[in-house]
C-alpha cells in the first residue's frame, strides 16, 4: 500500500532543497531516445522503437516512472515499494525481459544506467523538467542545479524547462 507522505520522497525532497511542509509541488522529469519536442508536436517523426520516460514526483509521495515505446509495444511503470507494472502484447517484455528495479528515488541515476544498458538505448538531449503544479521551478533550479545534475548522474548533461 502506498503511504501518504512517503518517507523516501520527504528525504529526497529535503536533500534536493524542496519544501517538505506547507507547500505542495509536483515535478516531472522527461527523457527520450528522440527529441522531446517530437513527442509533443511531431509524433509522425518518431520511429516505432523510440522511447519516452517520465518520472513524476508529487510532494505527497506517490512517485511513478513511466516508460513508453512509441508503437505501443510496451508500457512499463515503476512505483514505490518495488511495484513494477508491465503492459505488453509481447510475452518477451512481460515475462522474460529482466527489467531493472527502482526501490528509491536516490537510486534513479543507477536505474537509468541499468535501463539504458539492458534496452541497448541512449536517452538524448538531457532531462526536460516541468511542474504541472503552481510550484515555480526557476528559483529552485537556480539554487539546486548542481545537486540536481549530480542526482541525475553522468550522461544527463542538459536540464531544460
Amino acid at each position: 500500500m502506498i503511504q501518504k507522505n512517503s518517507p523516501t520522497v520527504i528525504e529526497w525532497a529535503k536533500h534536493m532543497g524542496l519544501p517538505t511542509r506547507g507547500q505542495t509541488w509536483s515535478l516531472v522529469f522527461c527523457f527520450s531516445t528522440a527529441d522531446n519536442d517530437a513527442w509533443l508536436h511531431a509524433r509522425d517523426q518518431l520511429r516505432k522503437e523510440d522511447l519516452r520516460l517520465a518520472l513524476s514526483i508529487p510532494s505527497y509521495g506517490h512517485w511513478c516512472v513511466d516508460l513508453r515505446r512509441h508503437d505501443g509495444e510496451f508500457v512499463v511503470q515503476w512505483r514505490p515499494y518495488d511495484d513494477l507494472r508491465i503492459e505488453s502484447s509481447s510475452r518477451f517484455y512481460r515475462d522474460e525481459f529482466k527489467w531493472p528495479r527502482l526501490e528509491s528515488l536516490f537510486d534513479f541515476s543507477q536505474f537509468m544506467s541499468e535501463l539504458q544498458a539492458c534496452l541497448k538505448i541512449e536517452f538524448i538531449g538531457g532531462a526536460h523538467i516541468s511542474s504541472p503544479s503552481k510550484f515555480d521551478l526557476k528559483p529552485w533550479l537556480a539554487q539546486e542545479r548542481t545537486k540536481l545534475a549530480q542526482w541525475l548522474g553522468p550522461g544527463i548533461s542538459l536540464l531544460n524547462t
